[in-house]
């Protein structure tokens, strides 16, 4: 599922949240339904979002509450995400001498390739001497599109036979 999608899924829940009453369980426990399920697709691990559930449920199920209880769930699962998904500390880098690996993952279309080259390029000018490393097993132009965005700055390598075949598929015109 598209990021965007699942923003958008969250953003519609939180929107009928705070203009339900305290008094509205069910549309409450409703919207805590598909924020739920949008997190889930968003693959944020089982346990996290049942813990999250559990803290709504306790939130929806108060009897008097001194906000809003849709504002109330929107502040914890803001924090409760937020803890989740932030160490709380840097990443280690090593020294300038030192080999260090950093690896990006994430969903088809949220510029992965582009932050991987502005964070080389950024770690060249700081003196380091980074490398990138095409692992795209899906697009066959991704090597192309990591040398552009990495503006020839920072080296960036792939399998031989990688670059070999598409070499020949530009060679030979097809698409």
């Amino acid at each position: 599922m598209a990021l965007e999608e699942v923003r958008g899924r969250i953003g519609r829940s939180f929107e009928e949240m705070n203009k339900t009453s305290n008094m509205d369980c069910t549309k409450l426990k409703s919207c805590l339904n598909e924020i739920t399920c949008a997190l889930l697709d968003a693959d944020i691990p089982r346990l996290a979002v049942d813990e999250i559930e559990t803290k709504s449920l306790e939130i929806i199920n108060l009897p008097k509450a001194p906000k809003k209880k849709g504002a109330l769930i929107y502040m914890m699962m803001l924090q409760e995400l937020s803890s989740k998904l932030d160490p709380g500390k840097s990443a280690l880098i090593r020294g300038k001498l030192e080999p260090s690996i950093v690896m990006f993952i994430g969903l088809r279309g949220v510029d992965k390739t582009k932050t991987c080259a502005k964070y080389a390029r950024y770690h060249r000018k700081k003196g380091f001497r980074p490398a990138l490393v095409c692992a795209d097993t899906f697009k066959f132009d991704a090597f192309v599109r990591l040398n552009k965005a990495a503006k020839d700055e920072v080296p960036v390598y792939a399998r031989y036979i990688y670059i070999e075949y598409f070499k020949l598929k530009l060679l030979s015109g097809v698409s």
